[in-house]
């Protein structure tokens, strides 16, 4: 997956645009320049995946210089082959989604964006009225963050990269290190970084070349008008029509699709649809710990659908490299558990191809964890700061705090920024069925009474799997089979104890017990597994430092 930064300059640039360069070029190893408007103002950095027409002639940044249009895009626009019949008058030059972007903004202007069904940041410098747009899909896949500097207004998918192509030495935000703490990653509104903002899911942001930010408009494309279904069948067949056209949609581009096949719900689900449609190949994450059971569930799942599943094992002899490597791939911090094992499967994925499918979003989009009354009555917690984030299509109104929290902050802040540090930074899309627009339309315009038709978490997303057995549809949800404490505990936690900087230890000195607060490296491997949550966020954000430190490095 692609990345991009670039800069609106304020004043003359003191550095070059691709000093970021060091933090951007794994998320595009196949090309990476930088390109200017005419008059100098805006600069565009651009790390290229190629994954769509992968000729020279489509990599990025791409200009149109009749219209005095170019832009930067990451992202995956599934429905551009048809978008491109409709601007049959335009000279293309290339097959690219890219250009149909172009296209489409320089025949249509910004409102034709609403057209675009995928995952997208985009940047668009019009040097004739003199704008710069700032894009980001309506459900939030792909990051993007604005920076207010001295030098300029700079802006991409990597803070770290930006901040190391300002003049400026940028400071870490401590506004937000309460929720850090908390959650293990930033709102989704922010970053780590000072007077850096994100552009929310579905905000285009107009400035203009003076700076200002001139607006914060919506491209939220139009809902169906079809009347909802009446009955638990017609829900279970309509739901099935829409998955089958996500899919199709995501295989276009990618002749021979991998599947993260996990043996869960979600990705079984998907890998049912890919097997009616093509011959995928199905991917799992072998079990590290004894008594986890989720290899013997993807197998299962494979023999079923008469695909072998390919199990990938991480390298457990240099976990401590392994860990200390992944984290280094973040760019805000996460301290996420999960993020762990996805990143290491994610990397083994890659010598399997460029694309993964996979059934991220399943439980946000079709009401997965907790009871099914959960959804409707769990207040919010009382440490969460009520959100007006919006992420995807409206929200139904039967939804309680809790419930809207997870669907929105926590999707767009947890979910959407582990899988993308985990697979773009390592030169991997992933495509995410549940995730598509439309079906997330159709599921929040729902009923509760055929969401829930039984009293069983997903069932409506369960009712895709009629006639599998009970034991398999309605196992309780155990995520990845990987123990993080486990496996490096049985090492002595090796390697831990030397990321850990005082700095770190200073910062977050309250949330400590008081064996934490000791040198880290009088750490005994007994207290580091009784705090293992407390140690490993400090881990975390230790490697944060030395990273901004870097990028910082003046």
């Amino acid at each position: 997956m692609c990345g991009f930064i670039g800069r609106l300059n304020l004043t003359p640039p003191v550095r070059s645009l691709a000093c970021g360069l060091p933090f951007l070029a794994r998320r595009g190893p196949d090309s990476n320049q930088l390109r200017t408007t005419a008059d100098g103002v805006v600069e565009f950095l651009h790390a290229r995946l190629a994954i769509v027409d992968r000729g020279a002639g489509a990599h990025q940044p791409m200009r149109d210089t009749a219209a005095g249009v170019m832009i930067a895009f990451v992202g995956e626009i599934y429905n551009y082959t048809e978008l491109r019949r409709e601007l049959a008058d335009y000279p293309f030059r290339t097959q690219s989604d890219t250009e149909v972007l172009l296209a489409g903004y320089v025949r249509h202007g910004l409102r034709w964006m609403e057209r675009l069904r995928g995952m997208f940041a985009v940047a668009i410098a019009d040097e004739r009225q003199r704008r710069l747009w700032l894009v980001r899909d309506p459900v939030g896949k792909k990051p993007l963050f604005v920076g207010r500097w001295r030098d300029g207004i700079y802006f991409g998918t990597t803070t770290l990269a930006m901040a190391s192509a300002t003049a400026e030495a940028v400071s870490l935000d401590a506004r937000h290190l309460t929720e850090w703490w908390r959650d293990g990653h930033f709102p989704a509104t922010s970053a780590g970084l000072a007077n850096t903002e994100a552009v929310l899911p579905g905000e285009a942001w107009e400035f203009d070349w003076a700076g200002q930010r001139l607006g914060r408009h919506r491209i939220d494309p139009p809902l169906a008008s079809e009347a909802p279904p009446t009955t638990v069948a017609e829900a279970s067949e309509r739901l099935r029509d829409l998955l089958a056209q996500a899919v199709r949609r995501r295989l276009d581009n990618n002749p021979k699709p991998i599947a993260l096949m996990s043996g869960g719900v979600d990705s079984t689900v998907i890998g049912q649809l890919l097997v009616a449609q093509t011959q995928p190949e199905f991917l799992a994450l072998g079990n590290v710990v004894p008594g986890t059971f989720d290899e013997l569930y993807a197998r299962y799942a494979g023999r079923r659908l008469q695909v072998p599943v390919k199990v990938l094992r991480p390298p457990l002899g240099s976990l401590p490299k392994e860990i200390q490597r992944v984290l280094d791939l973040q760019d805000e911090p996460l301290a996420l558990f999960a993020y762990v094992p996805l990143a290491l499967l994610c990397k083994l994925a890659a010598d399997h191809g460029r694309v993964l499918l996979t059934g991220d979003g399943g439980d946000e989009v079709f009401y997965g964890y907790g009871r099914p009354t959960d959804w409707a009555n769990r207040p919010a917690d009382a440490t969460v700061t009520a959100s007006s984030l919006r992420c995807g299509p409206p929200l139904p109104e039967w939804l309680g705090g809790w419930a809207r929290h997870t669907v929105t902050e926590g999707l767009v802040a947890h979910m959407h920024a582990k899988m993308d540090r985990a697979s773009a930074e390592q030169g991997l899309e992933a495509r995410c069925p549940f995730l598509d627009w439309d079906v997330m339309a159709f599921a929040r315009s729902l009923p509760r009474e055929l969401l829930f038709h039984r009293p069983a978490a997903k069932a409506l997303l369960k009712s895709q799997l009629a006639g599998w057995p009970g034991w398999f549809v309605d196992r309780p949800k155990l995520g990845f089979s990987y123990s993080l404490r486990w496996a490096w505990g049985v090492r002595g936690f090796s390697g831990l104890r030397e990321m850990v900087e005082p700095e770190a230890q200073a910062t977050f000195a309250e949330n400590l017990p008081a064996v934490l607060r000791a040198p880290a490296a009088h750490w005994s491997s007994t207290n580091i597994f009784r705090h293992f949550p407390a140690a490993w966020r400090l881990a975390v954000w230790s490697l944060f430092l030395r990273r901004h430190r870097i990028a910082t490095r003046r």
